[in-house]
């Protein structure tokens, strides 16, 4: 079962936390045991073409993903044909099998749909099955940072850059998987948005865009299943949209008939009043004063889950898209040359 993200992985410290802190130990030592085991006991599968590996160290929320297609982009335009690796996380299968942009996320997971809107994309529950690939000449591996069972010719480590490592704790106490120290890596890639301040001129920067301010000075609700869903309503207020409610899914959610039929329900401008604004955790009372909500805004990851269902038409996909200065993408490159070697093209 999926489970939405606690909000205290997300603060300095809790109550939370601090009760839940005597567990971490217990699941850092258990994490540590299996990889010492498949280590001992697991051949490493080494495949046919260089593997890019993009990870990071907590449980979600990072932006493995949009980093994975800023890097397949970067490689198209240096003349390369990268093939996307990934288990498909969430999906209700499993095997191995190539995704097209018809595929059922419930079945490949929603991620994969993304992801081959940009480059070929398999997933795979055992590694010795990616042997079968003929296609591309680069593979990346969205989240492997903790996956020792393939081979990987280079790691970039990816972090949000207001979010970074939550609240320092390991799991369950917070959203760490294992410390920095834990894995490999050759490079960080750090996501921002137009407002971070947190982030180092040393880093390699990679700046997240949307198209929300096409929407800019209207009234709208929103609604996600992400792990850090605060993400996706900072940006669409960050850009002048007047956000009224939102309502928040697990990560990963696969959405039913139900599901919709209750953010429909939720989102009536008439079922609310300033005497019940509080009891429905409206974000804007003044925005009842104004136009009433015409949009509910959802991201593009959602959006893939939904499409098929009834009752969908007013509702808008975000997009989001990572991007870089010429310096940055050279930076990259030269740490991709440097490690595999790549060859220069185009």
């Amino acid at each position: 079962m999926l489970l939405k993200t606690p909000a205290f992985w997300n603060k300095k410290i809790g109550i939370l936390a601090i009760l839940l802190t005597p567990l971490a130990p217990i699941y850092y030592a258990l994490t540590k045991l299996v990889k010492i085991y498949k280590g001992l006991f697991c051949k490493q599968i080494k495949l046919s073409k260089p593997v890019i590996c993009l990870g990071n160290i907590v449980f979600g929320g990072g932006g493995k993903t949009p980093a994975c297609i800023f890097m397949a982009n970067l490689l198209k335009q240096n003349g390369y044909s990268p093939v996307f690796l990934t288990r498909g996380y969430g999906r209700k299968s499993r095997g191995f099998f190539e995704v097209f942009e018809s595929s059922n996320p419930t079945i490949c997971g929603d991620e994969p749909v993304l992801l081959v809107k940009h480059a070929p994309v398999f997933v795979y529950s055992r590694p010795q099955d990616l042997l079968k690939i003929n296609k591309g000449d680069i593979f990346i591996m969205d989240d492997g940072l903790q996956n020792n069972a393939i081979y990987k010719s280079i790691t970039f480590l990816v972090q949000n850059a207001t979010y970074k490592n939550g609240n320092g704790f390991i799991f369950p106490a917070g959203p760490l998987r294992c410390f920095a120290w834990d894995v490999k890596y050759n490079a960080t890639l750090t996501i921002t948005n137009e407002t971070d301040k947190n982030s180092k001129q040393s880093e390699l920067i990679l700046q997240a865009k949307t198209n929300a301010f096409l929407y800019k000075n209207t009234t709208a609700f929103a609604f996600c299943g992400l792990a850090i869903c605060d993400k996706f309503y900072t940006s669409l207020k960050n850009n002048g949209i007047n956000l009224v409610k939102t309502l928040n899914f697990p990560d990963h959610h696969i959405y039913t008939e139900k599901d919709i039929k209750t953010i429909q329900n939720a989102f009536k401008p008439q079922n609310f009043t300033k005497h019940n604004f509080m009891e429905h955790n409206f974000i804007n009372s003044s925005s009842l004063t104004q136009s009433s909500p015409h949009h509910i805004f959802t991201t593009e990851k959602d959006f893939i889950k939904i499409k098929t269902l009834t009752n969908t038409t007013n509702i808008t996909p975000i997009t989001l898209t990572l991007h870089t200065t010429p310096e940055v993408e050279n930076q990259i490159l030269n740490i991709l040359r440097f490690a595999i070697p790549l060859q220069s093209r185009g």
